[in-house]
């Protein structure tokens, strides 16, 4: 894979993956069960998500960042990871205000994506360098425009966890993602 598909990979599996990560994290004080990060941690980093290795099934080398990205399915991986972490956690008070929001942010990124995918679809495959390097930009502008949704509603989240919760969702930030 080349490094500008692994860099615009990168930038929108980041939002992605860690919207995921991030929405494991948020659960009430009375209800926070560390073993369960360290669970979904563990998972995580061994890297051996899918039935092909790899998160999701993306396995290291093959082509399909922009199919990944820009799949129909895209929207329904979201929801599942959102009802995922809403069956696995309890959210009360406002780690709920939180989570809703981003919850909301997450779904808001996936549409965002899901607009430019369609733009790209309809545009049809680029055939020059110039033209290429033109989509990754709007690409890589579209995962921006995901992070700085995602991320205040993550820091708003992250806000209302107690020590406890934020030293393991620090850790699990860390071992998660693969391998280092």
């Amino acid at each position: 894979m080349s490094v500008t598909k692994k860099i615009l990979l990168g930038t929108v599996a980041a939002v992605a993956i860690g919207g995921v990560v991030f929405a494991f994290s948020g659960v009430a004080p009375q209800t926070m069960n560390t073993a369960k990060l360290e669970l979904i941690s563990s998972a995580m980093a061994s890297g051996g998500h899918g039935e092909k290795g790899g998160y999701r099934g993306h396995h290291r080398g093959g082509r399909h960042g922009m199919r990944m990205i820009c799949s129909d399915r895209r929207a329904e991986k979201v929801e599942d990871a959102i009802g995922f972490a809403e069956a696995f956690f309890t959210f009360q008070g406002e780690q709920k205000v939180a989570w809703d929001g981003l919850a909301a942010a997450l779904r808001e990124g996936s549409t965002t994506i899901g607009k430019h995918c369609e733009a790209m679809k309809a545009e049809g495959r680029e055939k020059t360098a110039t033209g290429k390097f033109a989509r990754m930009e709007t690409m890589l502008t579209a995962g921006l425009e995901v992070v700085q949704t995602v991320r205040p509603a993550f820091d708003k989240l992250y806000a209302t966890l107690d020590e406890k919760q934020q030293a393991a969702l620090d850790k699990m930030v860390r071992r998660g993602g693969g391998r280092r």
